[in-house]
């Protein structure tokens, strides 16, 4: 007797993953593994740039009580943080004091909890938008 179709997906799927293949989802994924990542990999190799490390284009200055605080690299040159929520976005100036440029879904009070972490580790955010952007 032959398993029903559930069971013998389940059983496809772990000798897939014994094997180490990868889900359809995730082969032209970016992320390390995907094809896409493979392609432009062997591509750069090529050229003679796989050794060459790029800055990240939104480093992640911090990680607090599920909020992330980053920055964009080509954005405008005031100093500001990105802060990102599951439940919205925010965005503060650093200069000439910590203040609230844009709130985008963030109720009242998940912004102002990102503020205090933001008034919190200002230092911090502050030293890495220096040695960031250089100055």
């Amino acid at each position: 007797m032959l398993p029903n179709k559930p069971l013998q997906r389940t059983a496809l799927r772990a000798a897939a993953e014994r094997r180490g293949v990868r889900p359809r989802s995730q082969l032209l994924s970016p992320r390390i593994g995907g094809r896409l990542f493979q392609f432009r990999h062997a591509v750069w190799g090529r050229l003679g740039i796989a050794g060459l490390s790029f800055p990240p284009m939104s480093p992640t200055v911090l990680r607090s009580r599920g909020y992330r605080f980053y920055f964009f690299s080509r954005e405008e040159t005031r100093p500001h943080v990105h802060v990102q929520h599951a439940t919205g976005e925010a965005k503060f100036w650093l200069d000439p004091e910590l203040s609230v440029a844009n709130n985008y879904g963030l109720t009242a009070q998940r912004l102002s909890i990102a503020r205090r972490i933001a008034r919190e580790h200002q230092d911090e955010i502050r030293k890495a938008w220096d040695a960031h952007f250089g100055r």
